[in-house]
C-alpha cells in the first residue's frame, strides 16, 4: 500500500486536465481498434494543447522553473 501511494503522490504536481484526459483515453482507446485509439490520442492532444496549463508548462520549462498549474 506504501508504493501504491508514493506512486499516487507522483501525479499531484501534474496538471489535472491532462491526467484527466490521459486517463479518459487510456480508458476508452483500449478497446479501440489502433487507427481508433491514434485519432482519440490525436484529438486529446489538441484538446490539451490549447490549455492554459500547457501554456504554464512550457514557460516554466523555458524559465527552467517548476510549473504552477491551474486545472485551467
Amino acid at each position: 500500500m506504501d508504493e501504491a501511494k508514493a506512486f499516487a503522490r507522483k501525479f499531484n504536481d501534474l496538471p489535472l486536465l491532462a491526467v484527466q484526459i490521459g486517463k479518459a483515453i487510456m480508458d476508452t482507446g483500449i478497446n479501440m481498434s489502433l487507427k481508433d485509439a491514434l485519432e482519440l490520442e490525436r484529438l486529446g492532444f489538441s484538446l490539451l494543447y490549447s490549455t492554459d496549463d500547457q501554456k504554464e508548462g512550457l514557460k516554466a520549462f523555458l524559465e527552467k522553473r517548476p510549473p504552477q498549474f491551474k486545472g485551467r
